[in-house]
């Protein structure tokens, strides 16, 4: 990543520092929810 510039959380230090790749990790999917009455 030349040139660019990477902000992280503490939390993405520590995933750093743990040897976990940042870049590969996703989000988890949206839940949505219904109500049945």
């Amino acid at each position: 990543m030349p040139g660019k510039t990477l902000s992280l959380t503490e939390e993405q230090w520590h995933w750093l520092l743990d040897g976990l790749d940042i870049e590969k990790m996703k989000p988890h999917q949206t839940l949505n929810y219904q109500s049945l009455n």
